[in-house]
């Protein structure tokens, strides 16, 4: 938050906090934002901030979370549920993502492209317990 406030003073910012993730909610949310866009005619952008794996080792880690990612770069957030509960990726946001993923979707989005994925080892160099971080665009 700091950062986009940082780089771009004027913006607003409407934080929502999801407790409910499964893929219904998600894309009821997501249905919301996108009416809200168009009655508004506001520019907008969605961030979605999440965590992927928790506490795994680096190679489960990265095997599940890019499995889970991939499912991603087609937009297709019924894979990514199945692909989050077949590898039991313990990422702690995947409602969040798939609502920003379904909102884009509808206006006009058609590919979410991985920009970059890490592991909390890339910096600690303790590869036995990590946590997983992407940043993926949706565009």
């Amino acid at each position: 938050m700091p950062f986009i406030k940082y780089k771009f003073p004027s913006s607003k910012v409407v934080p929502i906090m999801m407790g409910n993730q499964d893929l219904a909610f998600a894309a009821s949310l997501a249905e919301t934002i996108v009416s809200a866009q168009k009655k508004t005619g506001r520019d907008i952008r969605i961030v979605a901030s999440s965590d992927f794996s928790h506490y795994v080792s680096e190679a489960r880690a990265k095997d599940g979370d890019l499995y889970a990612i991939d499912a991603l770069s087609h937009l297709d957030t019924n894979e990514f549920y199945k692909r989050i509960k077949e590898k039991r990726v313990t990422s702690c946001g995947y409602g969040p993502i798939s609502t920003m993923v379904l909102a884009c979707n509808s206006m006009g989005a058609k590919e979410g492209r991985l920009i970059r994925y890490q592991t909390s080892g890339d910096v600690t160099g303790d590869r036995d317990e990590v946590v997983g971080y992407a940043a993926i665009a949706v565009m």
